[in-house]
């Protein structure tokens, strides 16, 4: 499956691109809304008389606490209305007469669609590391090499090391919320089995 989603990449559908971005968009205005709604506009409610000078009006203490939370919820009402504009001119742009919701067919289908792309982003990045990590190692194998070379390759397996097991802590945590589940790697698995058969597909190698 991921194979077959390699090879149409570079002819990746225009509708679907729309539609990622389209998801992309509507998540952003439900974080802005989320944001705009969990601001306090006026904190009255939750001042005591302790709040008050003994003439009358907010002390200063709570007058500057007014003015911060004020201007926080302008800031988040203005975030909200430009992502609001930003989706209603891309559904102008795009011909999009009803705005998707969570539960929608379509905005579900998208969702999935980007989580799997993500995977396999993961499967590339993860295959391009595994076949930097051999080259450095064969590079290790020549006769001759001089020891600031062998301290330069020595550096550069550990770093590349590191890269491995960041971008397999991301296949691990992405593997099991596919619409097909893949079961979990280990480090040992992915370099010694690659070692093995350069051209082994990660999805298909042994797991835990």
């Amino acid at each position: 499956e991921e194979l077959e989603y390699l090879k149409d990449c570079a002819s990746e559908p225009q509708t679907a691109l729309v539609s990622v971005a389209y998801v992309k968009e509507l998540q952003k205005l439900q974080f802005a809304e989320k944001t705009y709604g969990s601001v306090t506009q006026s904190p009255y409610l939750t001042y005591t008389a302790s709040n008050f000078t003994s003439k009358s009006g907010l002390n200063q203490t709570a007058q500057q606490c007014l003015n911060t939370v004020s201007t926080e919820y302008s800031l988040v009402q203005h975030k909200y209305k430009l992502q609001l504009n930003v989706v209603e001119h891309f559904e102008w742009q795009h011909n999009i007469h009803t705005c998707w919701t969570l539960d929608d067919p379509e905005y579900v289908a998208i969702q999935d669609y980007t989580k799997h792309c993500s995977f396999i982003d993961v499967i590339k990045e993860l295959k391009g590391l595994v076949v930097q990590h051999l080259f450095e190692l064969s590079k290790a194998n020549l006769a001759g090499i001089g020891y600031k070379m062998c301290k330069h390759m020595s550096k550069a397996l550990t770093c590349c090391s590191t890269a491995i097991h960041r971008a397999l802590e991301c296949y691990n945590k992405l593997a099991p919320c596919q619409k097909l589940p893949h079961l979990r790697l280990e480090y040992s698995n992915v370099i010694g089995y690659s070692i093995l058969n350069p051209r082994l597909n990660l999805p298909t190698m042994k797991c835990l």
